[in-house]
């Protein structure tokens, strides 16, 4: 068996060493723990690997039917329709085709986080027009739910260096969640503000709130799909996921406010308005 030992020095009254005792512990029950620990640990990482394959490959295979989905959507507008009887039906079929195509890219994009392959491009962006480009994508999902939208941006034009194509999905993916979990008549909010070193995004809503246990893990993937007992349990929570992700790729934080169910939420996203430089950016860029 193992054992480890502790040594003692016993001194005289004088102060002066005259031996040592040593204690030894049987240590075979830690060694047989750890080794336990370890198959643990392994055996975790294998399922979250198999997991992530697998998201993977069906995000993957979902892309192949949506691709002539939405060419069939777009002839049927072209197609004249006098007495408007297909229109509403078009329509839905739009939305949900746009839906499903947000959903498959996000679990392609957090595919690409796992294995390292998300990048982000920075460029020159007019920060009001990327974010009233991304609430444009959301009126739709607005309309239909029934919630008000609302805007505030700087009165100044101001000019960032982001990815604005990840900026923009970071911004439709919180202002859809947020619809998603305010009831008819609610209203979801988009705030921006700007100092010298960071932009931050406010998403705001006064619909269902996020209950306390659920705070910690609102960004962790699937989430929202592990049967909690509230609406905020349905979905995979892929959006909120990704929203980290990019954000993070940034350099930047996103956190969650909630005063409980019923109560609404807010999403607070600081990103720096420059893109950062030096030898942490560099190490990151390489990581990621």
């Amino acid at each position: 068996s193992s054992s480890a030992g502790v040594s003692i020095p016993i001194r005289n009254q004088a102060g002066a060493h005259t031996g040592f005792v040593k204690i030894f512990q049987d240590a075979t029950h830690l060694r047989a723990r750890t080794k336990y620990l370890e198959n643990e640990l392994q055996q975790s990482a294998n399922r979250h690997l198999q997991r992530d394959t697998f998201v993977g490959t069906i995000a993957h295979e979902m892309r192949n039917p949506l691709g002539p989905l939405h060419m069939a959507i777009e002839l049927m507008k072209s197609i004249p329709d006098e007495s408007g009887r297909y229109q509403d039906l078009v329509r839905l079929m739009s939305r949900q085709i746009v839906f499903l195509e947000r959903l498959v890219e996000d679990l392609v994009d957090l595919t690409r986080v796992q294995t390292g392959h998300l990048r982000i491009a920075y460029k020159r962006t007019q920060y009001q027009q990327l974010l009233v480009d991304a609430m444009d994508s959301c009126r739709a999902a607005a309309v239909t739910k029934g919630v008000n939208l609302h805007v505030g941006l700087p009165p100044v034009p101001i000019e960032v260096d982001v990815d604005p194509q990840r900026l923009h999905q970071v911004v439709a993916n919180l202002v859809n969640n947020a619809i998603k979990f305010t009831p008819e008549g609610g209203s979801v909010w988009l705030t921006a503000t700007v100092d010298q070193t960071h932009l931050v995004l406010y998403v705001k809503d006064n619909g269902l709130g996020i209950a306390a246990d659920l705070l910690p893990r609102i960004f962790d993937m699937f989430t929202q799909a592990q049967g909690l007992n509230s609406e905020r349990g349905a979905g995979l929570g892929t959006g909120l996921a990704i929203v980290k992700e990019i954000v993070a790729l940034h350099q930047g934080t996103v956190e969650v406010r909630s005063e409980g169910l019923g109560k609404g939420a807010e999403f607070i996203g600081p990103v720096p308005r420059t893109q950062p430089r030096g030898p942490q950016a560099e190490l990151s860029a390489v990581l990621r």
